[in-house]
């Protein structure tokens, strides 16, 4: 109980910074210039031309398909957006992920434990943590 009362501290005391980051969307992993590769267990994630749901259509992506950042992020609809050129061809705009699952992973994670949370809410959890004390 009192590291759930911890956490919630924790968060509260950080969240209205990352909060102007994009609203309702769980806290980025990547960043322009880096590699990535799509989840495993993620089958036909979308890229698109645009960085928003409905907009066209350019490709399918599908579990281990790796790509470079090229810019981002891009707030919309509850998503971060990033725009990629994808290893076997091809470039748009690839949400990130939900609350409940990234659909995205850097390729490279430093090894620290403030790198380490592989859900979203975790993810949260643990940057605020390592914001606040100063990691």
């Amino acid at each position: 109980m009192k590291l759930l009362a911890l956490g919630v501290l924790i968060v509260s005391l950080w969240l209205p910074r990352y909060s102007q980051l994009c609203p309702n969307a769980p806290l980025p992993r990547l960043t322009v210039g880096e590699r990535g590769a799509v989840e495993s267990g993620i089958d036909r994630l979308r890229l698109r031309a645009l960085p928003a749901v409905g907009t066209g259509e350019v490709q399918l992506l599908y579990a281990g398909n790796q790509f470079e950042v090229i810019a981002g992020p891009s707030c919309n609809g509850g998503f971060v957006w990033w725009r990629i050129n994808v290893d076997n061809g091809g470039s748009g705009w690839v949400a990130e992920g939900t609350w409940t699952e990234y659909y995205l992973q850097p390729l490279e994670r430093s090894s620290g434990l403030c790198n380490r949370a592989d859900l979203p809410w975790a993810h949260l959890l643990v940057t605020a943590a390592c914001k606040i004390i100063g990691i």
